[in-house]
């Protein structure tokens, strides 16, 4: 019996059928009815979709090798730089190994300490001593508050992320914009303001010690209120202080490292050239060829104005 044969046969067979409309909607589902011991045919994949199973595994390993290549530029970046700066520093504690007062932290050092024991053998200049300490104090809570608000604008960059990451490197030929590279780039940053934070209050809690015990009247009650004990009080709170700005420069690389690898290589270098002038003391020689010249100003003006009249 064939198909249509046994299609007629079924429908006729139907006797509750009303009307024509539902005799020809059963005959539709009887005719679309798979026939019995009949195989389904083979679906043959297209040209397309083959291509398409190859190709896509490819992309997808050459996507994540180039985004471990970007993420290793980063790498490589952050650990120059990061050997620049302490090449830099391992430089200057040689140096004040032979000479303590080779940079200005030295300098800075002895003048605290004979500032302190000045002040502590002579009662009559507590007054200077509490306004100096609180012109102090005044620039370390300054810091410390410039910190914060930095820190408070470093998480509002953290969140967003997705916006900037890609706008920020497009002077960079070099990097990844990964939205999960650019958090851990802030979080860098974000440490950085933290450490200033931390050590500019840590800077007033110590200064804030030594206003009273500068001017306390017997030195010998106790040995940590002795003229020296006092100055390595007032050393740490400049140590901290010293050391919030060191956060707040090395904060530049780390924001110059959001706009790419290459920007964070050439601001360090620029860093450590910086502060290899800044840092430095000048030497005896030097300020005996400024004292020279000092002496003769007066006596070359003169001649100008002679000159000049």
């Amino acid at each position: 019996m064939n198909t249509f044969t046994q299609t007629l046969f079924n429908a006729l067979s139907f006797a509750n059928v009303s009307n024509l409309h539902e005799f020809e909607t059963r005959l539709r589902q009887i005719d679309n009815r798979p026939v019995a011991n009949q195989p389904a045919p083979a679906r043959t994949p297209s040209p397309l979709s083959a291509r398409a199973a190859l190709v896509g595994p490819m992309q997808g390993a050459a996507s994540s090798m180039m985004s471990f290549a970007d993420f290793l530029t980063d790498l490589i970046a952050l650990a120059l730089s990061t050997a620049i700066v302490a090449a830099y520093y391992g430089f200057l504690n040689m140096k004040v190994r032979v000479n303590p007062t080779y940079t200005i932290h030295g300098v800075n050092a002895l003048a605290r300490s004979l500032w302190v024991e000045h002040i502590m053998n002579n009662p009559g200049k507590d007054v200077m001593a509490v306004q100096t300490l609180r012109n102090f104090i005044m620039g370390s809570s300054l810091m410390a508050s410039t910190a914060a608000l930095l820190i408070i604008g470093t998480l509002t960059l953290s969140g967003q992320a997705q916006n900037i990451s890609q706008s920020w490197h497009v002077l960079s030929g070099h990097g990844s914009y990964a939205t999960e590279l650019w958090i851990i780039k802030v979080m860098f940053l974000l440490f950085d303001f933290i450490v200033a934070f931390f050590a500019f209050a840590m800077s007033v809690r110590l200064a804030n010690h030594v206003v009273f015990m500068v001017n306390v009247p017997d030195h010998d009650a106790h040995h940590n209120l002795s003229p020296r004990a006092v100055a390595r009080r007032l050393q740490r709170s400049g140590n901290m202080f010293a050391i919030g700005m060191r956060a707040f420069f090395f904060a530049v690389p780390l924001v110059f490292w959001l706009f790419g690898p290459g920007f964070l290589l050439v601001s360090s270098i620029g860093l450590v050239v910086a502060l290899y002038h800044l840092d430095r003391s000048e030497p005896e020689d030097v300020l005996i060829a400024h004292a020279r010249l000092g002496a003769t100003e007066p006596a070359s003006a003169a001649i100008q104005t002679t000159f000049a009249k």
